[in-house]
Order: structure tokens, then C-alpha cells, then sequence
């Protein structure tokens, strides 16, 4: 056994802490998550925008616009002015009244009188400004003849309303749902939990920061949660599920938190659906698995869902919760592996670069033969290795061969 020298232990200890450093450094800092509020005339006409941004750190908020089919909030129009003038993404909520206007005509009136309301706000949306709507269904239905069948059929009659009139005016609405714990176990079913993202209030003294509700059945997953019934300056307390990032999903017009093109990587085992509501046939990509973005994002069966072609050439949804953003691909890096080579070459042989075999993802791959993203940034030279040609491309893909066929003649 060889010694080691006083010295030498020493040198090794203090490479071991400088190490050690260099690897707290590398590692990335928690993402808060942002916090919020919701208001109402119950906050007045001149609720403090600009404090609760830049004191108490607010960074979304939903407004009270309307409830039932005649009654409008009379701070709504000052909120959704001042919440964007202070730095803070707004959105309008709707309280529900099922037990006034009964059945699904009943929400039909009350998504159009929501509709007249806000919708000069939500059709003026930048991707910038306003959040997505959201329905507050929270009303006492005792005695109105309503079983958890029939009101899970009116609340998303209500949202798909909504949605039908983003649609008409070029807008992909997608609105959240307000509620409680016991109200959603005795009142709502799986098929809203299917296609509208949660919003659900519980009290239960949990950090913001790391905590969740109680409970969120019959949904799987949250999106907000209303963790206190009081705010610094008024109002409920809120946070989202995720980071500055994930709140790009809820903001009307906003592409989203990804980049149609953007590549990412998966953070688990992870399915990817044949279809956005998850509710068809998957193919599981293994944890670490690499694909680019085609589109997105589209709720489903509790998840924002982003459609994705993995490397191993699948196309699927997945949910964004286990998606991580990696630096962007190459061009003619057809098998996401960060770096142009030979084994794109044969990724465009085998019909999996984006136009399969085509002479155009040929001439991609010559270019940027040799480039890499795995180093100092996408499109960084690994090797000044002239493109090969195709004379020579079976003499390289042959070469690992030929020198195990010398290795076992010596």
C-alpha cells in the first residue's frame, strides 16, 4: 500500500473542500413559488396594487368580475387597471350561482353575463397582462336539486362557454376552477377535474413555499391553492404550483412556459399519450429521456400537457410537472443527444429527422456536422473534422468494427 505524505493529505483535503464548493456552486437555487391574492368589492376601489407588489411580493391576482346573471362587482374595472399598472398579472373570476339559474341554460346565462363583463379585458390580452378566467363554485346547493352528476355538467358547461368564446375571438381560453375540499367531494366529479385546472382553498397552516392542500380530489394534481383566508392588505392569500414559469400557462396569450422548438428533458419515467386528455394509448420515455416541443400547452386529466418528439423518434403528450428545459438543439442533431455526428446520419437514414430522409435534413446535417451544445453553448465546435462525404460514410460507420475485428487478430 503506498503511503501518504502529511503534505500530500493536506493538498488532497483542500482540493476536496474547493470541490466541494464548485459543486454547491453548480447546483441551482430553489425556485420560489410566486404568490398571489384574490379581491373583491370587499377590498374597496383603491386596493394598494403597488404595495402588495413591492412589499408583499404579490405577482398574480384574480378580480372579481361578476355573480350570478345581474350582479357586477363594482371594483372590477379599477382592479383590472391598476393590479397591470403595478407590475401584477391579473384575471377575472366569476362566482357561481347554480342555485339561481338552474340546469345548463342556467350556465349558459352566466357565462354570457360573465363574458359581457370581462371579455374587454381578455380579448385584450398581450401575453403579458391577464390572466386566464376563473369560475368560483363554492354556493350552498341545499335543496336545489342538484346531485354531483348534474353540477359537475353545469360547472363545465360553464367553462366550456367560456372557452367557446375565446375561440371566437382567437383566444385559447382554458379557465381554472375555484373550490374547497368537502365542497369538490360532495359536488364534483372526475369530469371536471378531466379538463379544468384546480384552484382549491385550505387552510391549513402548511408553508406556501412547500406545502399543499389537504386534499384535491377529484382532481390529481393542483395548480393554485388558496393556502389563507387573509392577505397583508385584504384579501385571500394564493400560490401557484410551480415557478415564474409555470405561470406563462395561465396567462391569456402567452405561448406557454416552453417554446414551440424548445428541447427538453424528462425528470421521471414518464408516459407519453397519444392524445393532450391522456386518455388514449402511451409509450413511457425512460427518466433523463430528451425531445423537442411541438406544441403546447393543453390541460388534460390534471396536467398542463405539451406534445413532445422524444429521440427515440415517439411523439406524445406529456405533463410539464416532470419536464425540465434544456439548452436547444442543434440543428441536424435528429437523435437530441446534444451533438451532430454520426448517429444522426443514421437517425436520418432511419426516417427520424423532421422530414424523413428528405435532402434538406441531409444538407442540415452537413452543416452543422461536428457542433455541439454540450459545451460553451448550442453550436459550440467540437472538432474541425471535415463533413464526411457520402463515399465515406460507410467507411466510418464500419470503423468501430474494423478495429475490434485488429484488436482480436493481435
Amino acid at each position: 500500500m503506498t503511503s501518504v505524505t502529511v503534505e500530500q493529505n493536506n493538498l488532497i483535503r483542500a482540493l476536496a473542500g474547493a470541490l466541494s464548493c464548485l459543486v454547491l456552486a453548480a447546483t441551482p437555487a430553489f425556485a420560489l413559488r410566486p404568490i398571489g391574492i384574490d379581491v373583491s368589492n370587499n377590498q374597496g376601489t383603491n386596493f394598494p396594487w403597488s404595495t402588495a407588489k413591492n412589499t408583499d411580493g404579490i405577482s398574480f391576482a384574480w378580480a372579481k368580475a361578476t355573480e350570478g346573471f345581474t350582479f357586477n362587482d363594482a371594483a372590477f374595472t379599477a382592479n383590472e387597471a391598476h393590479a397591470p399598472a403595478a407590475g401584477v398579472l391579473i384575471g377575472a373570476y366569476h362566482y357561481a350561482r347554480p342555485d339561481n339559474q338552474l340546469g345548463l341554460a342556467g350556465a349558459d346565462q352566466e357565462a354570457s353575463h360573465f363574458w359581457s363583463i370581462a371579455s374587454p379585458y381578455i380579448k385584450n390580452a398581450d401575453g403579458n397582462t391577464y390572466l386566464m378566467p376563473m369560475l368560483d363554485i363554492e354556493q350552498d346547493l341545499t335543496g336545489a336539486g342538484y346531485t354531483k352528476t348534474t353540477l359537475s355538467q353545469w360547472v363545465n358547461r360553464w367553462c366550456t362557454d367560456i372557452q367557446n368564446y375565446g375561440t371566437a375571438a382567437g383566444l385559447k381560453i382554458t379557465p381554472v376552477v375555484y373550490t374547497y375540499i368537502d365542497y369538490a367531494n360532495t359536488w364534483l366529479d372526475s369530469t371536471v377535474a378531466q379538463s379544468w385546472p384546480l384552484w382549491m382553498a385550505s387552510y391549513n397552516n402548511a408553508s406556501p413555499q412547500t406545502g399543499a392542500p389537504n386534499s384535491i380530489g377529484p382532481w390529481a394534481n393542483w395548480q393554485f391553492w388558496q393556502y389563507n383566508a387573509a392577505a397583508p392588505r385584504g384579501g385571500d392569500s394564493d400560490v401557484i404550483n410551480g415557478d415564474a414559469n409555470t405561470l406563462k400557462d395561465y396567462i391569456v396569450g402567452s405561448v406557454g412556459r416552453f417554446n414551440d422548438g424548445a428541447r427538453i428533458q424528462a425528470t421521471a419515467n414518464l408516459k407519453a399519450w397519444n392524445t393532450a386528455a391522456s386518455n388514449g394509448t402511451f409509450v413511457t420515455e425512460p427518466l433523463g429521456a430528451l425531445g423537442t416541443i411541438l406544441q403546447g400547452p393543453v390541460y388534460g386529466a390534471s396536467y398542463q400537457r405539451w406534445q413532445i418528439r422524444y429521440a427515440d423518434g415517439t411523439i406524445g403528450w406529456s405533463a410539464e410537472d416532470f419536464l425540465s428545459q434544456v439548452a436547444d438543439a442543434v440543428p441536424g442533431d435528429f437523435n437530441i443527444d446534444g451533438k451532430v455526428d454520426m448517429a444522426d446520419y443514421v437517425s436520418w437514414r432511419n426516417g427520424q429527422s423532421p422530414t424523413p430522409n428528405s435532402a434538406t435534413d441531409y444538407d442540415t446535417w452537413r452543416t452543422h456536422f461536428g457542433q455541439s451544445n454540450l459545451g460553451a453553448g448550442s453550436g459550440s465546435s467540437l472538432t474541425n473534422t471535415a463533413v464526411p462525404e457520402p463515399a465515406s460514410l460507410l467507411y466510418l460507420a464500419l470503423a468501430p468494427l474494423l478495429s475490434l475485428y485488429r484488436r482480436r487478430r493481435r
